[in-house]
């Protein structure tokens, strides 16, 4: 099984991924994506989970681990979010970790 494990913790990024930049990336060989120390507020979070799901055609789970410091306000704000990206696979499943 072909596994991406990102560990995205950082503190200065850039604003944006500029995604018509990645026009041509396909990733159809990905069937699980680990996201791990996400906010899910920045934008380039969602620009890249977005890219993964939009690019990933074999795709079966996505898990996101959420930054331990995400507020407790923000955690159905965030499911909400997530829950929007459309996916490339239809057997894509995305779950969200706290």
């Amino acid at each position: 099984m072909e596994v991406i494990y990102l560990n995205y913790y950082y503190t200065h990024g850039p604003e944006s991924l500029e995604m018509e930049r990645f026009s041509n990336v396909t990733v159809n060989h990905l069937r699980e994506i680990k996201l791990e120390g996400f906010a899910v507020t920045k934008m380039p979070e969602m620009q890249l989970m977005e890219l993964l799901l939009a690019r990933s055609l074999m795709l079966v789970r996505m898990l996101i681990k959420l930054d331990r410091t995400v507020a407790e306000s923000a955690k159905a704000k965030i499911l909400t979010r997530v829950s929007k990206i459309k996916s490339a696979s239809p057997k894509a499943e995305v779950e969200v970790i706290f």
